[in-house]
């Protein structure tokens, strides 16, 4: 009787695993699933188009929010190649994350009009920049082909960039330019697509004293 009441409790304890793995499972083919419907959803609106997706490649980036520690946080990112209707380059970049699948930026490359578009999904931050042959990098970064900047992070080529986002410094020191005496130094902000500073140095109107 203690052997069947076991063994009772040992198929029942079995099921109860199965059937939360299986749930488990579920959940996350539906996370994934929904993910990959929002890229698909996201690239027919912007291209209006038929487009296919190409090769990918993994790489890291610092989380910008980590503390200083002997284990620095760090995120996964896969960057995936979209080509657009014939063409036979990667015009279109989808960066997830690797651990989530989470659709977090895109980034349009034409290399006709020289128009280089990026997008912060989550806010649907958009910035266009013009002109972006006239850019340093873009001949060394293959006219800004994302695979190939990944290879340089991954390589250690690109390192210490700001991945994403504005970022402000102070100019040099100078004479005040008001008659009054005493100097002061501008504040200029720039943008950063991609470990790419893409968007030049602008002044953003503030200046604080310094000593010349």
């Amino acid at each position: 009787m203690k052997s069947i009441k076991s063994t009772l409790f040992s198929l029942l304890v079995l099921f109860v695993s199965t059937s939360l793995l299986l749930n488990c499972s579920k959940d996350e083919t539906k996370k994934s699933g929904t993910v990959n419907a929002k890229v698909s959803n996201y690239l027919k609106s912007f291209y209006a188009t038929n487009y296919q997706l190409g090769k990918s490649i993994i790489t890291k980036v610092k989380k910008e929010n980590s503390s200083l520690s002997k284990s620095t946080e760090i995120d996964n990112l896969i960057v995936t190649e979209v080509f657009v209707g014939d063409d036979t380059r990667a015009r279109g970049y989808v960066i997830t994350d690797k651990s989530t699948n989470e659709f977090l930026f895109f980034v349009d490359v034409d290399r006709i009009e020289f128009k280089l578009t990026s997008v912060k999904i989550d806010t649907n931050d958009t910035k266009i920049f013009n002109n972006i042959e006239e850019l340093d990098k873009y001949i060394s970064t293959n006219e800004f082909d994302l695979i190939k900047i990944a290879e340089q992070v991954n390589s250690g080529i690109i390192q210490g960039r700001k991945f994403w986002g504005s970022n402000v410094s102070w100019g040099g020191c100078g004479p005040n330019t008001d008659g009054t005496a005493g100097c002061f130094q501008g504040e200029y902000s720039t943008y950063s697509v991609f470990w790419i500073e893409i968007g030049g140095s602008h002044p953003t109107g503030n200046t604080r004293p310094c000593d010349c």
